[in-house]
């Protein structure tokens, strides 16, 4: 399965599972419902675009009206980043064994419940409930990115899916330039609007799934988890994201620090050498073999660094 957080990605008209098995559609869309899907995959993604870039203008007025300090500003943002990117691999080995319109749907519900808990968070809670409406955010972003691309790459016949994937990935960057105006907007007002302002896209986006969206790959159902690589990848890259953050902002002693970081490579470097040896793997870690797969990756990773250098 190929997940993308709307940048660089692969496609290819031969369509794998996440654990290298062919797929077997079940029916070739002929009636126009591509454009369905593209549709409802373009909604995920200005959502999630949106709030990414339009949070960042609110932040200085919640830090005033709740009364919290620089280190819970922090987790606000990287809470979110951190459920993003530990979920992503898992949610798709999750969406072959129970489908991808399941999840997806799932994910726009989730978004909106952490949008909701999060724009009613209040001073007394001392931002603990803002950064667990963030979570759930993420939880909801993970089904959302992750199912999104597949979903178009299912959905548009062979020789489309370029065009497909071209204006999907198009909606989320045009959603991360328009999300700093629309946050600027909306904080004039409040910045709890800034979260509740996706609480109706996101029922829209859900009701419009459910009712639209199809199966055209049938599910494997109920399949093994790749447990050691979930673990390891788990605690590799949490560990990894807030050694590195930590390091940027001390909040810990040092060598505690250093700690967290270094667990962080160690399991990152045994789900390497392991994953290959599982016969159902997580991640197909020969896909990056290919030299075009590798720097379509390395471009998104450096496309993401930059992005977020900037901000």
């Amino acid at each position: 399965m190929r997940s993308s957080q709307f940048s660089s990605n692969v496609s290819t008209d031969k369509k794998v599972r996440q654990d290298g098995s062919p797929v077997q559609p079940e029916q070739t869309p002929h009636d126009g419902y591509q454009w369905t899907a593209l549709s409802v995959t373009t909604v995920g993604a200005l959502l999630a675009s949106i709030q990414g870039s339009a949070l960042l203008i609110a932040l200085p007025s919640i830090l005033a009206e709740l009364h919290v300090t620089f280190f819970t500003i922090m987790w606000v943002l990287l809470g979110y980043l951190l459920i993003l990117t530990v979920f992503t691999p898992i949610v798709g080995r999750l969406a072959d064994m129970w489908g991808r319109k399941r999840l997806y749907n799932s994910g726009f519900i989730a978004f909106t419940v952490g949008s909701l808990i999060a724009g009613v968070a209040q001073p007394q809670f001392h931002g603990a409930d803002l950064i667990l409406g963030r979570v759930i955010q993420g939880l909801g972003a993970a089904l959302l990115v992750t199912n999104s691309t597949v979903i178009v790459t299912d959905a548009f016949r062979k020789g489309q899916v370029g065009l497909g994937l071209g204006v999907n990935q198009i909606a989320g960057a045009a959603g991360f330039l328009i999300g700093p105006i629309i946050g600027g907007l909306l904080t004039e007002f409040s910045w709890r609007w800034v979260f509740l302002f996706n609480v109706p896209i996101g029922i829209f986006g859900a009701l419009w799934g459910i009712w639209r969206l199809r199966e055209p790959v049938r599910p494997l159902g109920r399949q093994p988890l790749d447990w050691f690589g979930s673990i390891t990848l788990t605690i590799g890259l949490a560990g990894l994201l807030l050694g590195l953050s930590m390091l940027a902002f001390p909040i810990l002693p040092q060598p505690v620090t250093i700690a967290i970081f270094v667990i962080g490579i160690v399991s990152l470097a045994l789900f390497i050498a392991i994953e290959p040896r599982i016969k159902a793997p997580l991640i197909q870690l020969r896909l990056f073999r290919s030299r075009l797969f590798a720097l379509a990756n390395l471009s998104g990773l450096l496309n993401g660094i930059a992005r977020g250098a900037v901000l």
